[in-house]
């Protein structure tokens, strides 16, 4: 086990369950919660090692990978889930 290797979970306050939310991701890091809290926006490393942004919907589903592969991604993440939120409703 890498000590080095962080993994979001979800818990819940009154049963203490835990949920792990990215267990098929490396490299995870800064998590933010989209404005209104149903989607959860976090960087983690692409199949080429490279960090990106993820978009997890909370109702179930899939993180999808928000943008390709450069060297910018972490530019405005706290505002990238609100983003796609408002990009989706917008269709």
């Amino acid at each position: 086990m890498d000590l080095n290797e962080a993994e979001l979970v979800l818990v819940d306050v009154q049963s203490h369950a835990q949920h792990a939310l990215t267990h098929n991701h490396k490299g995870v890091s800064f998590p933010r919660w989209s404005p209104s809290d149903d989607q959860l926006a976090y960087l983690a490393n692409d199949v080429n090692n490279k960090p990106q942004i993820f978009i997890m919907p909370m109702n179930g589903g899939d993180a999808e990978q928000l943008v390709g592969a450069n060297d910018r991604t972490g530019v405005g993440l706290a505002t990238a889930a609100g983003r796609k939120a408002n990009a989706d409703e917008s269709r």
